[in-house]
């Protein structure tokens, strides 16, 4: 072969290389967004009102009745964002059973965690009205996810998040000030809505491991929280055996949620009626 064939051939062979990079690099992006739509599956509130309830009295948004309570965790890089999802703690699901039999109201029976980036793949008006996020080391996070986090608390979400580790509430922190510039958190007062609705706790959210401080923080937009940040690792508390903790507290610890979850079910239907109209 000529030395001029020689350098064509190695030319071609080069756009080759080049274009088979290009499809690479398009085809594991597609690969990613079909995998991130997988991943979602839409909350199915009801269309029309309807009243009722295991807790009629205590003004459960209208809409659960139909609807499969989950619990979604956040996936990040980091340290312990899964923290408790194991088949033996079973944090997650732990919760939900006890959701269940306080409430009535049905629960799903596996855990779910996504990355933060799969939130804008839920229709308008069928995202989980809440979030949970929690771990024990640096949270690592790329700037669209951060976008996508603030637009997804605007839009009706609730990020429900505990500090499982000193180092990650620290850590929390510098995550929630980029996806609210100059907004800190701040001090949730006992009297609350978040601390009264079903369940009343006159002294705030209970006591727990301190990890990040001693009280409940959070982040509040136009009359509504759309962050509650709780510094004592709770999930422990929903881990089989409670993590040692005595089982009174545990079940404060499990009612809390009830109140964090009833909070964010009431203000996101409610913000977000007009997408399922």
């Amino acid at each position: 072969m000529s030395k001029f064939s020689n350098s064509v051939w190695l030319g071609i062979a080069g756009l080759c290389l080049m274009s088979s990079a290009a499809w690479t690099g398009e085809a594991g992006e597609m690969g990613s967004e079909v995998n991130d739509m997988q991943q979602v599956v839409p909350f199915n509130f009801a269309q029309k009102p309807v009243r009722g309830g295991s807790f009629e009295n205590k003004g459960w948004p209208d809409g659960m009745e139909t609807q499969i309570v989950r619990f979604v965790r956040m996936e990040y890089d980091g340290g312990g964002w899964d923290d408790g999802m194991d088949d033996v703690s079973r944090a997650d699901l732990n919760f939900l059973d006890s959701f269940h039999k306080l409430t009535g109201f049905t629960v799903a029976t596996n855990s779910a965690s996504h990355l933060i980036r799969v939130l804008s793949k839920y229709p308008k008006g069928y995202a989980p009205p809440f979030v949970y996020m929690t771990g024990t080391s640096d949270i690592y996070v790329p700037a669209r996810d951060v976008k996508i986090m603030r637009e997804y608390l605007l839009d009706g979400g609730m990020l429900f998040a505990s500090a499982a580790s000193p180092q990650w509430g620290q850590s929390f922190r510098g995550f929630i000030g980029q996806v609210f510039p100059g907004q800190a958190m701040i001090v949730i007062a006992d009297d609350d809505p978040l601390f009264r609705e079903p369940y009343v706790f006159k002294n705030g959210a209970p006591p727990l491991w301190h990890h990040s401080g001693k009280r409940v923080l959070g982040i509040k937009h136009h009359g509504r929280w759309v962050v509650y940040f709780h510094p004592g690792d709770i999930h422990d508390a929903w881990k089989t055996g409670h993590s040692g903790m005595e089982p009174a507290l545990a079940e404060e610890a499990t009612q809390i949620g009830v109140n964090v979850i009833y909070y964010a079910y009431k203000h996101y239907l409610e913000k977000t009626r007009e997408y399922r109209q």
